[in-house]
């Protein structure tokens, strides 16, 4: 595992955590369902926010409040990480594949000084 990956897998990881936590809270401060703090979760922090479930305690609406504030930043944080990641993947592909067309050209370059420095004695008057 190379450090871009090691560095996703931790965002991740900690990102699921945090996930979890925040459903968990509201499963408890809402008394909702898991289902419906999963769906509320997802709802609020991808900034959908559709209206049919809202908390209705002020426990649940300042947590919704302090979610929605810290959980937005991170999420787009850990989506500019994966990104990242996968652009520097995919530029480094791209010098590898550029590299290999060069150290090709410059051989076929390199052959062909060769020959003119070399000319087979076939080819003499």
């Amino acid at each position: 595992m190379d450090k871009g990956d090691f560095l996703k897998f931790k965002i991740d990881t900690k990102f699921a955590g945090a996930i979890i936590l925040v459903i968990i809270s509201f499963h408890f401060i809402e008394k909702w369902s898991y289902v419906d703090s999963f769906y509320f979760t997802g709802v609020t922090l991808t900034t959908i926010g559709y209206g049919d479930l809202v908390p209705v305690t002020d426990s649940g609406k300042v947590f919704t409040i302090l979610f929605s504030l810290m959980g937005i930043g991170v999420f787009l944080y850990a989506l500019s990480v994966i990104a990242e990641n996968y652009f520097v993947k995919k530029e480094a592909s791209a010098f590898h594949r550029f590299e290999s067309s060069v150290s090709r050209k410059i051989s076929k370059i390199e052959d062909d000084v060769e020959t003119l420095n070399n000319p087979k004695s076939g080819n003499s008057k």
